[in-house]
C-alpha cells in the first residue's frame, strides 16, 4: 500500500490515492529511477567502447487518475486548480520502507473530455532526479563554546576565549537516492 500526495505552490495539499469518492489512481510511473545517458566513446584498436560519464535525465512522474462520481466536468477543473499548468509542485510519496518527495513543475494534465470515462494523466517533469527524504540529519562532531569575558584587567596568565568539544561520533541516515558524502579538514599543530 502507498500514499500520493502533491502540493502545489500556495501550499495546499492533496492526497491523491485515497480519495475514492473524488478519484482512483490507477497508475503511478517514474517512481523508480529516471532514465540515465552513459557517454562511451569509441577506441582505434580496441573492439566496444571507453567510458566517459553518465548523466541522470529528469525525473518524469506520470500519474494516472480515474475520475469517481456524477459531477465529473467539476472533479477535472477541481484537478485544474490544484496543479496549474507551469506551476511548481511537490510530490509525495509514501510506502513501507520510504517517505520522500520530489520538486517539479506540471508539464501536462491531459484530460479527453469526449469520451464515455475521463482519465486524466499528469505529467511533472522534477528537473533534481533524485528523491528527498523527509528525515534530514545534519551531524557535527564538534563545537565550541564561547568563553570570552571583557575583563577589568587582562591577567597575566592570559584570558580564555573558547573551548572547543569534540564528539567523536556522528551518526547519519540518508534514505534517499542521492549519494551523500562528507568534508573532512584536519590541522594538527
Amino acid at each position: 500500500m502507498f500514499s500520493l500526495w502533491v502540493q502545489n505552490e500556495r501550499g495546499e495539499t492533496y492526497e491523491l490515492t485515497h480519495q475514492q469518492d473524488k478519484f482512483i489512481v490507477t497508475e503511478v510511473d517514474g517512481l523508480g529511477y529516471p532514465v540515465n545517458n552513459i557517454n562511451i566513446s569509441p577506441a582505434v584498436n580496441v573492439d566496444g567502447g571507453r567510458y566517459n560519464s553518465a548523466h541522470l535525465n529528469p525525473r518524469n512522474i506520470v500519474i494516472t487518475v480515474h475520475f469517481v462520481g456524477y459531477d465529473i466536468e467539476a472533479r477535472r477543473h477541481e484537478l485544474y486548480r490544484m496543479l496549474p499548468a507551469k506551476s511548481n509542485v511537490k510530490v509525495m510519496y509514501k510506502c513501507k520502507e520510504r517517505h520522500v518527495y520530489a520538486e517539479g513543475y506540471v508539464e501536462v494534465i491531459d484530460v479527453p473530455i469526449f469520451v464515455k470515462h475521463e482519465i486524466a494523466q499528469i505529467s511533472i517533469i522534477c528537473p533534481d532526479a533524485y528523491w528527498h527524504d523527509f528525515s534530514t540529519t545534519v551531524g557535527q562532531t564538534s563545537y565550541s563554546l564561547a568563553m570570552f569575558k571583557f575583563p577589568e584587567g587582562f591577567p597575566e596568565q592570559g584570558e580564555t576565549i573558547s573551548v572547543r568539544y569534540d564528539n567523536p561520533v556522528c551518526r547519519m541516515r540518508n534514505n534517499g537516492d542521492a549519494a551523500v558524502g562528507f568534508k573532512c579538514k584536519l590541522t594538527i599543530d
